[in-house]
């Protein structure tokens, strides 16, 4: 399931990254050379604040009472998702290697995606929901997340979420 899992997470990141609305305008050049966001999803990576375009922010859930809900936000040179499961309210959930729910960092740098994900070994970290309701979920998260390609592990930090369904 964890394979399966992450391997969504993956392919939502892929898509949403490359995908996107025409809407999204830059606001701004950010520390990491993409754009400053106007996005619902903030984080520290690796001590550089981040922040999301909000026209690639997403909440995804197969159905109402789906036991597993992704969210994924990108402003490049970043990506990150999260897998949230089995949920059925708001409460804190363990991204520890090993557990169902795990987050996936990208990094894209022209034609080269460097990928991080606590479902590797030695990833860590947790994700909690403050509110989850029929439109809206929202909460906070902090993790570890190794790369599969030997790149230096990449910490999030004092990351926040906000996004409807």
């Amino acid at each position: 399931m964890r394979i399966g899992a992450l391997a969504g997470i993956v392919g939502t990141i892929v898509m949403v990254a490359c995908g996107g609305s025409g809407d999204a305008s830059p606001t701004g050049v950010n520390s990491t050379g993409g754009t400053a966001g106007d996005g619902s999803v903030t984080a520290t990576i690796n001590g550089t604040a981040w922040r999301s375009s909000k026209a690639l922010d997403h909440a995804l859930r197969a159905s109402a009472n789906a036991p597993i809900i992704t969210l994924s936000a990108t402003n490049l040179p970043y990506s990150i998702a999260i897998a949230i499961g089995p949920i059925t309210g708001p409460a804190t959930f363990s991204m520890d290697v090993g557990n169902p729910s795990n987050a996936v960092v990208t990094m894209t740098a022209g034609s080269l995606t460097t990928i991080w994900s606590t479902a590797l070994s030695g990833g860590k970290g947790s994700v909690t929901v403050t509110t989850l309701t029929a439109t809206r979920i929202a909460g906070t998260f902090s993790f570890d997340a190794i790369s599969n390609a030997g790149a230096a592990t990449v910490q999030v930090r004092n990351g926040t979420f906000d996004l409807a369904f």
